[in-house]
């Protein structure tokens, strides 16, 4: 069995919370990367990876995730549950790193799930409110084939809810 799971989809998902809810069945640590980032760059605690990234830009932040996913997997002996931020798979050199080892789970929803998910607090900054459905729809078909090309096992979520969602991913593993 691969000692490092990372479960990777498109934002709101359901990664960190099924994460969770695998670390604890299977009894093994969970970690979010998107929190490793707040970690990294703001140590006090005191910005969000939304603000970090606000901050930066896409190539700072860019460069914080490839630099706390290559800490992870130098420092982390024990088996883990890592969950991705959703853009992690644009960021070419983080790619470069999750292809050497872990064993990668696209937690696949279905695109108007996910949307009207996204939409519930509001339309994010990254959608444009001119067109923000077809604008979600390029976004999601440009991510789905880039998961589907990186995983190594892709469970459909189709809706379920978190826990019904994490037992279909731990019987997915059962079988590898």
């Amino acid at each position: 069995m691969p000692s490092i799971f990372i479960l990777m989809g498109i934002k709101h998902c359901g990664k960190t919370t099924i994460g969770k809810i695998l670390s604890t069945a299977m009894k093994i640590d969970f970690i979010d990367l998107d929190d490793e980032v707040e970690k990294q760059y703001s140590p006090d605690r005191n910005l969000s990876f939304r603000k970090i990234y606000q901050k930066l830009g896409r190539e700072g932040f860019s460069h914080l995730e490839t630099a706390a996913l290559r800490k992870l997997y130098t420092e982390i002996s024990k088996p883990f549950i890592l969950s991705l931020g959703g853009g992690t798979v644009e960021n070419s050199k983080a790619v470069a790193i999750l292809k050497k080892s872990g064993f990668k789970i696209y937690l696949k929803e279905e695109e108007l799930t996910l949307y009207k998910r996204i939409l519930s607090n509001g339309l994010p900054p990254f959608l444009d409110s001119s067109d923000p459905g077809q604008q979600f729809h390029a976004l999601y078909l440009k991510r789905d084939s880039m998961y589907t090309a990186l995983a190594d096992l892709t469970v459909k979520l189709e809706g379920r809810n978190p826990a019904a969602a994490a037992e279909a991913v731990r019987s997915a593993i059962k079988t590898v």
